[in-house]
């Protein structure tokens, strides 16, 4: 198979993957006590008020982090920068349910 139709391919079948995959997913957030309420973000599709926010940042450094390490690994690359550069806008973002919690709670104000 050519690349470009392997890619063509992968292009037509993950979206409709993710759509048959997506109710069990939801369900093992809920056994979990995991919370569902931020899971269009993993989609990009953030509240209006994140949306506004995130749109007025002039050229922010983004950090992703996948696990709960990388988010205390990022918190202190944060914390760095905005002491030799405090005016930059900072955003991070997660993987994992946990991760977000995580980040929330460690970084509070001091990233989007």
């Amino acid at each position: 198979m050519s690349l470009r139709l392997s890619l063509f391919v992968y292009n037509l079948l993950l979206p409709l993957a993710m759509l048959v995959l997506l109710p069990g997913y939801v369900v093992k957030l809920r056994r979990r006590g995991k919370p569902v309420g931020h899971l269009r973000e993993r989609f990009a599709s953030y509240p209006d008020e994140t949306r506004k926010r995130l749109e007025r940042m002039d050229r922010p450094v983004w950090f992703h982090a996948v696990s709960v390490g990388e988010v205390g690994i990022a918190k202190r690359l944060i914390d760095e920068l905005r002491t030799r550069e405090p005016g930059t806008p900072v955003v991070l973002s997660t993987t994992t349910t946990t991760g977000y919690a995580v980040a929330r709670e460690r970084c509070g104000d001091s990233a989007e």
